[in-house]
């Protein structure tokens, strides 16, 4: 989980993974998002990935980062880890409920007045603590297990209490990111305090694509579903028209729309090429930095206390339906 490894995974991730399949021999034109490679769009990635990689390597690099100051000299203390957690824990409770109560729960579902109000920028703020409280339990639990203290038992509830309440929570809202943040959060603990498990990480990586993001899909666009009940792979697999199809021919094309909504769901989701591609495809105005003005202009208080903070996102759909990445009637991307 060293950050240089964990940004290269996920770049590799978002731009070849998709081109990759293809290559493959997986099919690219899926219901919602038709796929071609474009190798002017590849070169421009992997030019963007060579990049990162020899500036990491680089020796102004090294020599930067050791100037930095670490200002995290303290050292864990225990004692004041049940104080510390119930406060975390509370606030994060706390925040759930108002979301549910205020009809900001679920995905996609935020009032328009609640999105920019000052109420969502305290959500957004306060979002964050129960993470907080979970990971202070699994390091309070597995410091504590490793040092052979019985208080270890008491902090073991208190860590998978926390995780099945912020599971719990998080699958009814159709947010993927929040039910994917408990078991990062987990994983990247447990690493670090007991040992590397390769086959949980796996293990749950598989979990995440084949299980979750499906039924994330499903959970906030139920309507999706419909637009896969012809296969491909079923048509070019000779079932005959005006024919009954048979038993097993029913179970192959089940199957069949399982697995190709499965692998699209995921990979649809994460493929960042077709942006590339769309910028290059459908070229747009010049903007002279702006977009990173208003970004850098969003890292500042949190908007509880600037209530007409710069939203950095507010222009993403309009943009994606300029390149060409959204459907006409996606309105929520």
């Amino acid at each position: 989980f060293e950050l240089v490894y964990s940004v290269a995974f996920y770049y590799l991730l978002i731009f070849y993974l998709r081109p990759v399949l293809v290559l493959l021999g997986l099919p690219n034109e899926f219901p919602l998002t038709p796929y071609r490679i474009n190798y002017d769009a590849m070169g421009y990635i992997t030019l963007g990935f060579i990049f990162f990689i020899v500036g990491y390597n680089h020796i102004l690099s090294a020599s930067y980062a050791a100037r930095v100051p670490n200002p995290l000299k303290s050292e864990w203390n225990i004692s004041h880890a049940r104080f510390v957690f119930g406060l975390l824990f509370a606030a994060g409770l706390l925040i759930k409920s108002f979301r549910v109560l205020s009809g900001a729960y679920t995905s996609g579902s935020e009032p328009v007045l609640f999105f920019h109000s000052f109420f969502a920028g305290i959500a957004g703020f306060f979002d964050w603590f129960g993470y907080i409280a979970l990971a202070i339990a699994f390091i309070s639990y597995f410091q504590l297990k490793k040092n052979n203290d019985v208080r270890y038992k008491l902090w073991r509830v208190r860590a998978w209490g926390t995780f099945a309440i912020e599971i719990a929570y998080a699958i009814p809202s159709c947010v993927r990111a929040s039910v994917i943040i408990p078991i990062a959060l987990y994983l990247i603990i447990r690493f670090f305090l007991v040992k590397i498990d390769y086959k949980m990480i796996i293990f749950w990586g598989l979990g995440i694509a084949l299980i979750l993001f499906p039924l994330g899909n499903i959970c906030r666009h139920p309507q999706i579903a419909g637009m896969y009940n012809i296969s491909p792979a079923l048509t070019q697999g000779g079932i005959l028209q005006g024919t009954t199809p048979s038993l097993q021919e029913k179970v192959a094309r089940a199957a069949s729309f399982t697995m190709y909504f499965i692998v699209e769901s995921f990979i649809s989701r994460i493929d960042q090429s077709n942006v590339i591609t769309g910028i290059i495809e459908h070229p747009q105005p010049l903007l002279y930095g702006k977009p990173l003005l208003k970004f850098f202009t969003s890292l500042g208080p949190p908007r509880f206390l600037w209530e007409n903070k710069p939203i950095i996102t507010s222009n993403g759909n309009e943009f994606g339906h300029q390149i060409g990445v959204l459907a006409s009637n996606n309105m929520n991307t």
